[in-house]
């Protein structure tokens, strides 16, 4: 939902047979940060929430069989010192490096030193897609050290079915400055059944892990081939669909190591589903005796009185009813004539994407500040930036962005990668040039849809996470049976409203009593991005389609006093709603309060019985 001082809102429907979802605007499972990949969230079983050291939980289902080192395994244990074993557990906090004969042996390990779940932290698991291309995901949310830093982060472990892939991924490592959050007293890697082969990453290396790091193994033989440099998988667990925790705020200026005065105004990127921003700014790089700034739900805030010649950190935690969201910690130092500098950034974009980027500054006078382009990119496409959309192609340098803001798009029509894309800009005003700053760009591979659930009406339903393309006249692709019996699949449609969800016709329509299933090969049906669909195996469809009827909302405009959604499903089924952008609305029971002009995803959720 945009909320304009005149606004016009309208309603598009997800739907499926056990979890209906409207949406306003785009989907309230994908989250884009600046300096991340899109993830989307899964609903994760929770294994512990809130404060806890040196404990080991397990065992919990993998969800189908997987194969490590030769052995194939069903189950597994997790502990809170960053270890994912297979077998038995371990409360082992003393890291070795790998391998290693003595115990404990047989585990993957994602940062294997004597860590605790914090307080507002949790570790959570889910098995998600389908045969044979599930993946089961183990992540350590908000994790801190033993006694200090009480910071380190968010990790996962992924497992993926018949690849028999381990993928290793910090979603954020918080401390950007402490060698311990970056791995200096950890041992990274795998190790077999009894410590006498392993592939180590990284033993006690200051510069091991950063946020979005990936890195991968891939059985080889009786070894594996470790990928450093892997693809980051853009997924990630919450306890709460309705209302996931809030996102990662990206702090936005100061930059890390900028110069600036004795007063600044802090500002960060909206996280999605905050309830309220706080600032907290540190002479501690852990932001231990920080001073704390309530921002409610404001992206910016101005602090006077700062020291000089002084080294400060800064942070914005972002929170909501469900939990709170830690960003990484920026260092910055006080001087009272700070130099004009460009801010250097690091970006990521889905292949054949755009990407709108702002070029930032510190420093400098109080004259206009004017940004230039001072090297292209060596693939993809540089745009400046028309109210939101492409304008004129950067083909040359210098050249000057026009937008007032600095904004500029990039198309990413290259090859996907990380770091495969940088370009360089500077700014200027009446001081003169600051330095060239780099802008990074990770390019991800277009999101490989995953099946969530399948339904039955007189056809078969799947949703994916992904909006789909058509996928009109492929139903060949499809093997539907009934009762233990082919039945053709006679057309594949989108369902109406809802890009999510196929639709597959059956030669005999079904009656409700049959035992149906439906499996695909893998051919040319792909999510709207263009990822391709993977074969999954027979599904057996027990669930029942049901629909979600939003009639289209009336223009709304700011001021106008809250107001009832009226979303009903065909279930008869209460419905649940939820706002991304609590900054912008809000949501008590089924009535919507505006509170700001913004953007915002409504979201309408039947779960099902």
């Amino acid at each position: 939902m945009t909320i304009y001082p005149e606004n016009r809102i309208r309603g598009i429907m997800r739907t499926s047979g056990r979890q209906i979802i409207l949406f306003l605007g785009a989907s309230l499972l994908t989250i884009n940060a600046l300096a991340q990949p899109t993830e989307t969230l899964y609903l994760g079983n929770t294994i512990h929430s809130g404060y806890m050291d040196d404990a080991s939980y397990g065992p919990y289902n993998i969800g189908f069989n997987f194969t490590f080192y030769g052995n194939t395994y069903t189950q597994f244990f997790v502990n809170t010192n960053g270890q994912v074993l297979f077998g038995d557990g371990s409360t082992v906090s003393d890291e070795m490096s790998i391998p290693d004969t003595t115990a404990p042996n047989n585990f993957i390990a994602a940062l294997w030193d004597d860590l605790i779940i914090s307080s507002s932290g949790k570790l959570l698991y889910a098995t998600v897609g389908a045969a044979p291309n599930r993946k089961l995901i183990i992540q350590g949310t908000n994790m801190g050290f033993y006694p200090t830093p009480i910071f380190m982060g968010t990790f996962m472990v992924i497992l993926y079915e018949t690849s028999n892939k381990i993928q290793i991924q910090y979603r954020i490592i918080i401390d950007a400055t402490s060698e311990r959050a970056h791995g200096v007293s950890a041992a990274i890697g795998i190790e077999n059944a009894d410590g006498t082969s392993g592939v180590q990453y990284a033993y006690h290396n200051s510069t091991a892990i950063s946020t979005g790091k990936a890195i991968s193994f891939s059985p080889i033989g009786p070894t594996y081939a470790m990928n450093t440099d892997a693809i980051y998988d853009g997924v990630l667990l919450t306890t709460n669909l309705t209302l996931p925790e809030p996102g990662i705020p990206q702090l936005l200026s100061p930059p890390q190591d900028a110069v600036i005065g004795s007063s600044y105004t802090f500002s960060w990127s909206e996280s999605g589903n905050s309830a309220n921003y706080t600032l907290l700014i540190s002479n501690w790089s852990d932001i231990g005796g920080a001073a704390s700034y309530d921002a409610g739900t404001n992206l910016s805030y101005t602090v006077s009185g700062l020291m000089l010649d002084t080294t400060y950190y800064w942070g914005v935690f972002a929170s909501n009813a469900t939990g709170t969201t830690w960003c990484e910690i920026k260092r910055f130092t006080t001087s009272s004539a700070p130099p004009l500098a460009a801010v250097p950034q690091t970006v990521w974009v889905e292949q054949f994407q755009d990407k709108t980027i702002q070029l930032s500054y510190t420093g400098g006078d109080a004259s206009t500040k004017t940004a230039r382009i001072t090297s292209l990119p060596s693939q993809g496409q540089l745009y400046q930036y028309n109210a939101g959309t492409r304008g004129a192609l950067i083909s040359s340098v210098p050249a000057t962005v026009t937008d007032a803001n600095r904004n500029v798009i990039y198309l990413a029509n290259g090859t996907s990668g990380n770091g495969v894309v940088s370009f360089s800009y500077l700014m200027h005003d009446n001081t003169g040039d600051s330095p060239a700053a780099a802008v990074t760009v990770n390019v991800s591979p277009p999101g490989i849809p995953v099946l969530l659930y399948v339904a039955r009406g007189t056809g078969i339903e799947m949703q994916f996470d992904k909006p789909m393309a058509n996928p009109s006249g492929r139903q060949s692709q499809f093997t539907a049976t009934v009762n233990g019996s082919i039945v053709s699949v006679t057309s594949l449609a989108l369902k109406e409203g809802d890009p999510y969800t196929i639709l597959a016709t059956l030669a005999v329509p079904l009656t409700g009593s049959e035992t149906v299933t439906i499996a695909y090969t893998a051919g040319d049906i792909t999510s709207a991005v263009g990822g391709w669909l993977l074969s999954f195996s027979p599904q057996t469809v027990t669930l029942l389609s049901q629909t979600i009827t939003f009639n289209e909302l009336a223009p709304k405009p700011l001021g106008d006093p809250p107001f009832a959604l009226t979303a009903t499903a065909s279930s008869g089924l209460q419905l649940t709603y939820s706002s991304s952008n609590l900054a912008v609305a809000t949501i008590s029971g089924s009535t919507v309060t505006m509170l700001a002009v913004g953007t915002t995803d409504i979201t309408a959720r039947q779960a099902g019985n």
